[in-house]
């Protein structure tokens, strides 16, 4: 290894046995080997510590670094101090990384002088030991920013759109000069969204990639986004960030700023419990900061209807807000469960392949009850490719090859067209559905939905 490694990794840890074996392994066989794997660990329990300091008797790369805080963020923070490479990486250790992704990020990063590169990834799921995936989910591609050099100051929705630090590798010297550190809260608690406001409101010089590297796993019950008291640990987020930022560099991004804060409360309030004792004041705490947001114009009737109501939902009522937002959710998640019992027993060819085709394909395959043969698109670049097994074929050539099947449509945009363009195809109208209702990749993926 040189003076300075060109990438420095970094692993947080806690009682992760299941899963750190294949996480570090996918660390330790990255194509690119100049690098250093720094793994934190806080005093794990369940042998963790222990493989960990094996990994490093036969692995000179690995620095091992034990916190006595129990906190996400100061686990991650620590690494930032000790780290000797010219980019840095966050990899959680019940995910997993792709063999080239520290060597094709760090080339582009390196010669471009970049703060940092971001990739895709794909969020997985096991079952029965078959690893299922929703990959490229949560795309940036209808930005059309991939593989350029951009201003993060061009496209204030980064702040909206890019929501996981670990997708890709950060400059040590941009973070150093531009002091990024993560909140020290409890656990693992979302501190990556004061890093994310950091990075993104001060990157001069990033990139994005469509490439995908990144494998973020969704069915760990100990994962954070199971957490009733989420609400409370985004809203500390939202207090530290104003505490550490400048107000004038978050004006650049004040409407994707509010929207996204508008959307994790609804994102989290589902799980919220009420009879916590500090319930109260933490919603009137949400309730002001989303009256702060109407009060600079963030949620315009005029331009947003939606937000708009959504916002005066919370400022007039926080409480009946969430209980409103539950109800929802669970007319959401009945529609769906309603949905895919309706296709158990039958063959299926799912009509699309993007990220929503991925999402009712995953849930499908969990379920087992059904037989998914086959997806369909129209667009020629995807045909012949395969997804959890499955071919992509055209949808005329789907047609011909599984005349018995039940087509399913998952696309919002272009229901009724491919509906007609079915018919037009000889399917009759009893063997073609589809599901009318948004449906995201966390939804999905979610633990509710293992087993049926």
């Amino acid at each position: 290894m040189s003076r300075q490694p060109k990438v420095t990794l970094i692993l947080p840890s806690l009682n992760v046995k299941p899963y750190i074996g294949k996480c570090l392994t996918s660390v330790r066989q990255q194509t690119l080997t100049d690098i250093e794997i720094v793994c934190v660990d806080a005093c794990s329990t369940d042998g963790t510590w222990e493989y960990l300091q094996q990994a490093a008797c036969e692995d000179g790369r690995i620095r091992l670094f034990q916190s006595r805080q129990r906190s996400y963020g100061a686990q991650v923070n620590l690494g930032l101090r000790e780290a000797k490479g010219e980019y840095v990486g966050i990899v959680e250790t019940d995910d997993y990384i792709l063999p080239e992704m520290c060597e094709h990020l760090y080339a582009r990063a390196a010669i471009n002088g970049l703060d940092y590169i971001k990739a895709d990834s794909a969020m997985f799921v096991e079952v029965s030991g078959r690893e299922l995936l929703i990959d490229h989910f949560y795309s940036l591609r209808d930005m059309g920013i991939y593989g350029q050099i951009i201003d993060t100051h061009d496209y204030p929705e980064l702040l909206l759109r890019d929501g996981h630090l670990w997708r890709g590798l950060y400059c040590l010297a941009f973070l150093q000069a531009n002091e990024v550190v993560l909140q020290e809260t409890p656990g693992a608690a979302y501190q990556d969204n004061g890093f994310l406001h950091q990075t993104i409101c001060r990157g001069r010089r990033v990139m994005y990639v469509e490439d995908s590297y990144y494998r973020y796993r969704r069915d760990n019950a100990g994962s954070s986004d199971y957490d009733p008291q989420g609400l409370a640990y985004m809203l500390k987020e939202y207090e530290y960030i104003e505490n550490v930022m400048r107000w004038d560099e978050l004006t650049p991004f004040r409407q994707a700023y509010y929207e996204k804060m508008l959307m994790m409360f609804f994102n989290h309030a589902p799980k919220f419990l009420f009879n916590a004792k500090w319930a109260g004041t933490m919603l009137e705490r949400w309730k002001k900061k989303i009256q702060k947001g109407m009060e600079v114009g963030s949620f315009d009737q005029a331009k947003n209807a939606e937000l708009a109501l959504k916002a005066r939902m919370i400022s007039t009522d926080p409480k009946a807000c969430i209980e409103g937002i539950r109800l929802r959710e669970h007319a959401l998640r009945e529609e769906l469960r309603s949905f895919l019992a309706s296709l158990d027993g039958k063959e299926i060819v799912l009509v699309s392949a993007g990220e929503k085709a991925q999402c009712i394909q995953l849930m499908l395959l969990r379920r087992d009850r059904s037989n998914v043969l086959a997806m369909a698109d129209n667009d020629f670049a995807k045909q012949g490719q395969k997804q959890n097994g499955n071919i992509i074929f055209s949808v005329k050539e789907a047609v011909r090859q599984f005349p018995q099947a039940v087509f399913v449509i998952a696309n919002l945009k272009y229901t009724d067209a491919l509906c007609e363009q079915l018919m037009s195809l000889g399917v009759s109208q009893k063997m073609i559905t589809c599901l009318r209702i948004p449906l995201s990749p966390h939804i999905a993926a979610s633990l509710e939905f293992l087993g049926g």
